[in-house]
């Protein structure tokens, strides 16, 4: 969900028009920036706590995880072993919520 950012259930960035516009989906996959200083885990989190607060039944809805930064290649073995920890960090975080 590339358009969500934290602070759309209030009404930041496309708000609350884009949360309507994917309301109409059966599917949500959510787009988690490597690249970015926030943690994999942590995006995914600001995420869901903005369907959340904007609807339950959004929050419920089957979703997918995407990784991708294709515009960022050969960066160097130490930052690809950053990657892996930081999805291993998200992975173990996706199984304690859904085995709570």
């Amino acid at each position: 969900i590339p358009g969500i950012i934290e602070g759309a259930s209030g009404g930041k960035g496309l708000g609350l028009a884009f949360l309507k516009h994917i309301e109409r989906t059966s599917f949500l996959l959510f787009v988690l920036d490597p690249m970015r200083e926030m943690l994999l885990k942590e995006q995914f989190i600001v995420l869901r706590k903005e369907l959340e607060k904007f609807s339950n039944e959004l929050f419920g809805r089957e979703f997918g995880i995407m990784i991708s930064k294709s515009d960022s290649v050969n960066l160097g073995e130490d930052f690809a072993e950053q990657i892996a920890q930081n999805i291993a960090n998200l992975e173990e975080y996706l199984k304690s919520i859904d085995n709570p």
